[in-house]
């Protein structure tokens, strides 16, 4: 299964190049910044056909699939076509393709591809995460001055005011913040080059892959107020085991 995994992956972000270099339309679903191309959905087709072909038998859920495929099955696979789509479609070189293998409603399989570097993340539950082939794991960098990561908090959604507390203090921190408008954040801290990763933002597709990611190489994944997360949270703070309850002190 993970060599499927490995192989889909890159096949779905050769797919999403081919329209990335030539422009794409686009069409905007809540607000101006929430779009979708026919990359999205041409990419989550071949996905979906790929995937139902191989497993018959497994549930499938993708972002741009309006109903699921066999729910309630032992294995889900769970699919951001596009991650960044907003990115994707003003090219701007920071979007992937992001996959979770569910079995019996926990993680299993992780792959984040990211088609501009060709970098491909793959992990495994209880086995590490490997970049292209090699093990990664995060930074043991323990303290909040001059540390670097994702920062993106809406006040409006969960975990919103306790998380936007967090900002001056960062700022008196020199703390070096950045926002992808994707998971490419998330994973920057399993690789080893960010420290952390906060955001409120994103759903299941979103996050599932990446936060196994970052588990398996040595992250500390909670949410606001340190509980660990769970499918269906959208808060979540992620930061190496050193740094993690430093962010955590912050909010008394």
């Amino acid at each position: 299964m993970q060599e499927f995994l490995n192989e889909i992956s890159r096949q779905a972000g050769a797919l999403a190049m081919q329209f990335y270099k030539r422009g794409v339309s686009y069409s905007t679903k809540t607000n101006r910044l929430d779009l979708l191309t026919e990359a999205d959905v041409a990419v989550s087709k071949f996905l979906v056909e790929a995937i139902h072909a191989k497993y018959p038998d497994h549930h499938i859920h993708s972002e741009e699939m309006t109903d699921d495929i066999n729910t309630g099955a032992e294995y889900e696979w769970v699919i951001d076509p596009i991650d960044g789509t907003w990115n994707f479609a003003n090219h701007i070189p920071i979007w992937g393709v992001l996959i979770a293998v569910m079995r019996n409603g926990a993680t299993k399989y992780a792959a984040t591809y990211f088609p501009i570097d060709d970098h491909l993340y793959i992990a495994e539950k209880g086995f590490g995460v490997f970049l292209n082939g090699e093990k990664i794991i995060v930074s043991d960098y323990d303290s909040l001055d001059r540390s670097v990561g994702h920062f993106f908090v809406n006040p409006e959604r969960v975990g919103g005011q306790k998380l936007a507390a967090l900002w001056p203090h960062l700022l008196n921190n020199n703390v070096r913040t950045r926002n992808y408008a994707c998971m490419y954040g998330a994973v920057l801290v399993a690789r080893g080059v960010h420290n952390f990763y906060i955001s409120n933002g994103g759903v299941d597709h979103d996050h599932l892959a990446p936060v196994l990611i970052c588990e398996e190489a040595g992250a500390v994944v909670t949410n606001s107020f340190g509980e660990p997360w769970k499918r269906g949270m959208k808060d979540m703070v992620i930061a190496g085991p050193q740094l993690h309850p430093k962010i955590l002190e912050l909010f008394n």
